[in-house]
């Protein structure tokens, strides 16, 4: 005879525990972008915690709230760049960047949205590789907690972040910089 499987937490612990886990990966997210400072930590988590919640995420297992908070977090800050670069229409621009402690350098921090068209560059080539990035870069999530959601070996998810940052710093790659 199983065990009687445990109930589930009630939907306002659950919401609570989804809104502290979105709130962490916030301000990963923006200590990564630079020192931009018009979009705050708390602006960047309510908008993706109003789209989580409107589309039902808010109830979903924490793993697989994770990944979609990552890739909600990614819409939202790129949102957010695409408006503040619409509304500046010429003049001096300033550089929204975006650093990743785990393979770009201080010294090359792509813009916002070159990294986020070459994500979607590698997605059309390698959409498991881009996955593995958005969930490393955005959702912070370790190689082990990205296994476990794309149901990977550790191995092949450290297989793919390896190919992928290599990838993207050669297709990110300012012209002049050293090859």
């Amino acid at each position: 005879m199983r065990p009687p499987r445990p109930a589930p937490p009630a939907l306002p612990e659950l919401t609570d525990a989804a809104y502290r886990a979105l709130r962490a990966t916030a301000h990963r997210v923006l200590r990564r972008a630079g020192p931009d400072g018009v979009l705050q930590p708390t602006a960047l988590l309510h908008e993706a915690y109003l789209r989580l919640s409107r589309e039902g995420h808010t109830r979903l297992p924490p793993t697989d709230f994770a990944v979609r908070a990552a890739r909600c977090l990614r819409e939202v800050f790129v949102d957010h760049v695409r408006r503040r670069r619409a509304a500046r229409r010429g003049g001096h621009l300033r550089r929204t960047t975006l650093v990743d402690e785990h393979g770009l350098t201080p010294d090359h921090r792509p813009e916002a949205l070159d990294l986020h068209e070459a994500l979607h560059e590698l997605a059309l080539r390698a959409p498991r590789k881009a996955r593995v990035v958005e969930l490393r870069f955005f959702g912070g999530l370790s190689v082990r907690d990205v296994a476990g959601a794309l149901h990977l070996s550790e191995r092949a998810v450290a297989d793919d972040w390896s190919f992928a940052r290599a990838w993207l710093a050669r297709r990110l790659r300012r012209p002049g910089d050293p090859t």
